[in-house]
């Protein structure tokens, strides 16, 4: 982790809508890349953690970067500006989010070209896992704001083949724009040609859902996603995150040893190294997506431990 961030554990009362958090992905999407440095090949990276210990319920963390740390007072407040919020921002030890080297660790995936949405559906993760009084787990989101995706032009060819005959290709490893992607592109598309084979994917009505028009015109994120859990217990935090199908769904990866190790060396880091950022291809997601993948940030969580309040004013 950058030694200019900061790690809060969130609390609230009462709970943000989903509305008020679309506002805050804005919010910290347009501060962040409007006062990047220009030294700086990519913005600051924004970490949204969930820690389970034993059989407690899960604590959600928040590591920021500290220019945007003093606007949060602003980036949190609700339409309503009658209605007054109290939150609460205890700062913690990046230790309080380390795992043990021993666990499992899978990835989650866009299953389709990112210029598709998830449903507009919320994600509950268990609140509890059944884990040993020592054992431990942990979900985690590498977010980084990245500047809008001209995703929307006609020009694009799956934007293109869904409009016209309603065809949905899966993801592939390639990115979606740039000169190097684009050859890349257009070489496996022609040695799929040549060897007769059907793309993959799935047909449909030709149309776009409201959630996939909304995210081209929302602010856009690349998202890492990755949970750290015993093996036995793994697909019960995978289920809920696999179970949310629209026009994309968040398919499972699962990892080589060496994978995993590299993977969870990461996000104890809190810090995307040569094997995450070498992805041509990274899920890219709107704001409106991440309130979906984070309806906890509206409930009401509970505080432990002895920490410290920063001051925000």
């Amino acid at each position: 982790m950058s030694e200019f961030c900061q790690i809060f554990q969130l609390t609230s009362n009462p709970c943000q809508s989903g509305e008020d958090q679309q506002r805050f992905w804005r919010r910290l999407h347009r501060q962040i890349l409007n006062n990047k440095p220009w030294w700086k090949a990519n913005p600051s990276m924004i970490w949204v953690d969930l820690i389970y210990e034993g059989n407690t319920p899960y604590s959600v963390y928040l590591t920021l970067p500290e220019d945007v740390i003093k606007h949060m007072p602003h980036f949190l407040r609700g339409k309503e500006k009658r209605i007054k919020r109290k939150w609460s921002y205890p700062t913690v030890n990046q230790e309080v989010l380390r795992v043990p080297s021993q666990l499992s660790v899978c990835e989650l995936k866009l299953g389709f070209d990112n210029i598709f949405s998830l449903p507009d559906k919320e994600i509950w993760l268990p609140e509890r896992l059944p884990l040993r009084e020592s054992e431990k787990a942990r979900v985690s989101f590498g977010i980084t704001p990245t500047k809008k995706h001209r995703i929307d032009s006609k020009k694009h060819q799956v934007f293109r083949s869904k409009m016209e005959s309603g065809f949905r290709e899966y993801r592939g490893g390639l990115g979606d724009s740039g000169l190097f992607s684009s050859l890349l592109y257009a070489l496996s598309h022609f040695i799929f040609r040549l060897n007769l084979k059907k793309e993959k994917g799935v047909q449909g009505d030709p149309f776009l859902s409201k959630e996939t028009i909304r995210k081209m015109n929302d602010a856009h994120f690349k998202v890492c996603i990755r949970m750290a859990a015993p093996q036995r217990v793994l697909p019960k935090l995978a289920i809920p995150m696999q179970n949310l199908k629209g026009e994309n769904e968040l398919k499972l990866q699962f990892l080589t040893k060496k994978e995993q190790k590299i993977c969870l060396n990461e996000i104890n880091k809190q810090k995307l190294g040569f094997y995450s950022l070498r992805n041509l291809n990274p899920n890219l997601m709107g704001g409106r997506e991440l309130s979906y993948l984070f309806p906890f940030i509206s409930n009401e969580q509970r505080t432990s431990g002895e920490v410290s309040r920063p001051n925000f004013q």
